[in-house]
């Protein structure tokens, strides 16, 4: 359990979402930046989780099928959310997962959230080597490391595999 977790304020967040102070920070400059060059506002669907609710959270997904839960939700003790490094965003323009994909400000993060410190952490296209299927999640990895996995169109599987694994 991360010991640094605040609030994100309601004006970029929905209720009660919370991350650690560094990746809020990042995100805020992320928002404002954003904001001011779209005039769109970000909003966080869903952030830090404890163990307990990710554990609630796997288990609605479990009702459809474990393959379902496997390929959209995380188990508890595995996820980045328990972490408070992870971000689920949407935007007031387009609030609908679906929507948001297709939108301008997703295509602005995924030209721009690196410089932030963030990474779409499970990538359409990567879904062989992440097998998951959500690609609203964002990761803060900071500046350094979202750079290169950013630049080399890689995802954190695949940094760890090339740069930290070896």
């Amino acid at each position: 359990i991360p010991d640094n977790i605040i609030s994100i304020n309601l004006q970029t967040s929905y209720a009660n979402n919370k991350a650690t102070e560094e990746t809020v920070k990042a995100y805020y400059e992320m928002h404002s930046v954003i904001k001011e060059e779209l005039g769109i506002n970000l909003m966080v669907n869903a952030s830090y989780r404890t163990y307990e609710n990710q554990e609630i959270k796997y288990a609605e997904y479990k009702k459809v099928s474990l393959e379902y839960a496997d390929t959209f939700c995380e188990r508890a003790g595995h996820s980045e959310h328990q972490l408070g490094i992870a971000l689920d965003l949407v935007s007031t323009k387009n609030y609908d997962e679906t929507k948001f994909l297709e939108s301008e400000e997703y295509k602005w993060l995924q030209e721009n959230a690196y410089k932030y410190g963030f990474i779409i952490r499970y990538p359409k296209d990567k879904y062989k080597v992440t097998g998951f299927d959500e690609p609203n999640h964002f990761t803060y990895v900071g500046e350094t490391i979202a750079k290169i996995i950013h630049n080399e169109q890689i995802t954190l599987d695949e940094y760890y595999a090339f740069y930290i694994e070896k």
